[in-house]
């Protein structure tokens, strides 16, 4: 199945693709820390779970006009060791990774990313670009993703 773009997304295709050396002009970005151990395979599970149950999470462009879906996606989770780092550090690194440039014509349309400080810490980043999902949607997959 296909869908034309909106207005609202042509305009953000427009601008990105015009600033394309500025990546991050729509992204957005979810941090969640966890004060706890976090496993991967669970994680990665989650996360395939919800690429199946939201479509929206497998769409990307086809063309300039029109989205479309993967039949079937399994995001892999970025995951970066930064031992006992300071604050400054993680806001460095959250910087690059909202930064991180995302193929539009390629699934999907998001990265992500767990940052282990130590055993019982750890943040999960998922950064992704607004031609994708809305504030709502977003509030709607984290909710299923701590529910699963």
């Amino acid at each position: 199945m296909d869908l034309l773009l909106n207005d609202v997304q042509l305009g953000m295709l427009y601008h990105t693709k015009k600033k394309n050396s500025i990546y991050g002009i729509y992204n957005s970005q979810v941090v969640i820390e966890w004060n706890e151990h976090v496993d991967l395979i669970t994680l990665q599970e989650t996360w395939d779970y919800l690429s199946q149950t939201y479509e929206v999470l497998r769409s990307y462009l086809k063309n300039d006009s029109t989205m479309t879906f993967a039949d079937r996606m399994s995001p892999k989770i970025k995951v970066i060791h930064q031992q006992d780092a300071s604050a400054s550090e993680l806001n460095k690194i959250l910087k690059q990774l909202f930064s991180q440039p995302i193929d539009l014509y390629t699934p999907p349309l998001f990265n992500l990313t767990l940052l282990r400080v130590d055993d019982n810490l750890s943040y999960f980043v998922w950064t992704h670009h607004h031609i994708l999902l809305s504030a709502s949607s977003v509030t709607e997959i984290m909710t299923a993703m701590f529910r699963y």
